[in-house]
């Protein structure tokens, strides 16, 4: 036996259970969504995109946002501050 418990979960048939209305408990619906098939059957329900690693917007860091504003100004914005 593993420590911490290693889980595994066939997606397919979970997801397969959950489209029939099965109601999961807590702890299933909790172990379900550490593995991402919770998250994919809400999407699916909505009727939205499944979402991926590609899909999913990565939210700009903080360093990226500094870098942007320290940047310099174009040339032609130099030159029409020169005259």
């Amino acid at each position: 036996m593993t420590d911490p418990a290693h889980i595994v979960i066939d997606a397919e048939k979970a997801l397969k259970w959950l489209r029939t209305g099965a109601q999961p408990s807590d702890t299933a619906k909790n172990l379900m969504s550490k593995a991402g098939i919770w998250e994919q059957f809400i999407s699916e329900k909505r009727g939205q995109p499944i979402p991926t690693p590609e899909t999913e917007p990565t939210p700009a860091s903080e360093e990226d946002a500094d870098a942007a504003a320290e940047a310099p100004a174009s040339t032609e914005e130099s030159t029409e501050a020169a005259t």
